[in-house]
């Protein structure tokens, strides 16, 4: 009887509301859930049954009511939170930060970014996937990547050691400094070595750093020989450096060697500064000869050759540079370093490279999807560039929970790219992109399924009626 058929269809109907509610209730559920993708129910309307053919019309199909046919993803792009975890991360554009199951292996695929970081030092999403990406380095002031695709690690990474390679003092030399009266003199090795005691009018220390990362202090005396000229020598400790063929001297009058002076390439120790006369650095020579004259050689290098004794690299060479001379710079130099002016000797300031190894204290992301190491030598780093996957039907894959998307049949495989490279988005860091559920619009939605809900019912109530006067004829 067409009753029972009302009644089917408005029970299917019904049904097809009901899971329809079912979805917007989930998307509202998520409405501040990271990277949660809404989902949107689509019905489809269920053949019936052949009333009568109509040979002018074709058939006359009596409906069968309504299913939900499919539930439709909404994959657009969300706005984003800023953050202040250094582990949050947000794709902004296309693509899926890659993760993998530890236990199984499996590989999924999230928008939500809200990682952090294992006891095992992994990066891992909230359900303990581990974030992908590949290992990096620098390379002439390019991040380039290294190795297969693999887990984010932050453990035991560490800055490695760098030795001193240069010292650019920027200071003043005392231009009233009288040379008959110095500030202190250096006594000779009573050793008896060739090179006579000194006087100096300024010192001033570096901190520098050998190939092993271990910290020494280097001494730099400055003596004034005449109106604009000046004498500098480089000391070491010669506890720390092996003594041979360099000239040492006893400061303390133990009767012990305790300084050490440094030689150029050349074997020359020491360089001759000459100023103009308006303060500027006019040349720098190499030389100090014990009868006080000076090499007419130009000053070339100036990297001094220190031995240090504890294992580090050989001839370690620091170049100590005092700025352009006018000699060489024509007027526009000689004030950029070293300089003499009246009011007494200063070091304003030192820029010496080098450092010792540091371990790793924090990090962050730029767009390119680099994490960036800083370490607590002072050093920063690339360590790992996160990867992302994009899919030509990214409507297509299946939701799995957490946040979590699965490649299938529909998406098809993935590709897997570099942030910013080949259509792929970039990457935010110190952000997390929102839910993209629209809550006025879900309400929207809401009314009107259960409008068609309420009057679905009213059809079943209806034939209700209809077949209960039926069953009435019979009395």
């Amino acid at each position: 009887m067409a009753n029972f058929g009302a009644l089917s269809t408005g029970a299917k109907a019904i049904l097809a509301h009901d899971q329809a509610m079912g979805v917007i209730g989930d998307n509202i559920a998520n409405m501040n859930t990271t990277g949660y993708k809404r989902s949107r129910a689509v019905f489809a309307d269920v053949l019936g049954s052949v009333a009568k053919r109509n040979e002018a019309l074709g058939q006359n199909i009596i409906g069968g009511g309504s299913k939900l046919d499919m539930i439709n993803p909404d994959m657009s792009q969300s706005s984003f939170k800023n953050t202040s975890q250094a582990t949050d991360m947000a794709v902004d554009g296309d693509g899926f930060f890659i993760t993998r199951n530890p236990d199984t292996g499996e590989q999924l695929y999230t928008r939500a970014g809200s990682f952090t970081v294992d006891k095992e030092g992994y990066l891992v999403t909230s359900g303990g996937n581990r974030v992908r990406g590949w290992s990096t380095e620098e390379v002439d002031g390019k991040v380039q990547t290294q190795g297969e695709l693999g887990d984010v690690n932050l453990t035991e990474k560490q800055s490695t050691a760098e030795r001193t390679r240069n010292i650019n003092p920027k200071a003043n030399l005392d231009a009233d400094a009288d040379p008959a009266e110095p500030r202190g003199t250096i006594a000779n090795d009573p050793n008896g070595a060739a090179e006579p005691s000194f006087d100096y009018h300024f010192k001033t220390d570096f901190k520098v750093y050998d190939s092993l990362g271990s910290s020494h202090d280097v001494s730099a005396y400055f003596t004034k020989t005449d109106k604009n000229e000046w004498d500098v020598r480089v000391m070491a400790d010669a506890e720390e450096v092996n003594t041979e063929g360099l000239t040492t001297y006893d400061t303390t009058g133990s009767g012990e060697a305790d300084l050490a002076q440094l030689t150029l390439p050349s074997g020359q120790q020491g360089i001759h500064l000459t100023f103009n006369q308006d303060g500027s650095l006019k040349s720098e020579k190499r030389g100090l000869a014990a009868n006080g004259n000076v090499s007419e050689e130009a000053f070339g290098s100036n990297s001094f050759q220190v031995p240090w004794s504890n294992g580090s690299e050989a001839g370690h060479a620091i170049s100590m540079d005092m700025g352009d001379d006018t000699a060489t710079s024509g007027s526009s130099g000689g004030l950029s370093g070293v300089f003499q002016r009246p009011g007494g000797s200063v070091l304003y300031s030192a820029d010496v490279d080098g450092r010792q190894a540091g371990d790793l204290q924090s990090f962050s992301v730029n767009e390119a999807g680099v994490i960036v190491g800083s370490f607590d030598n002072g050093a920063t780093a690339p360590l790992y560039k996160v990867a992302l996957a994009d899919f030509k039907n990214a409507d297509g894959l299946n939701k799995v929970g957490n946040s979590n998307f699965q490649a299938s049949d529909a998406s098809g495989e993935p590709s897997i790219k570099k942030p910013g490279e080949a259509g792929a988005g970039n990457v935010r860091g110190f952000a997390l992109e929102e839910s993209n559920v629209d809550a006025s619009e879900e309400l929207v939605r809401m009314i009107l399924i259960q409008r068609g809900y309420q009057a679905n019912t009213k059809v079943v109530t209806t034939v209700d009626e209809m077949l209960q006067s039926l069953m009435n004829i019979k009395r």
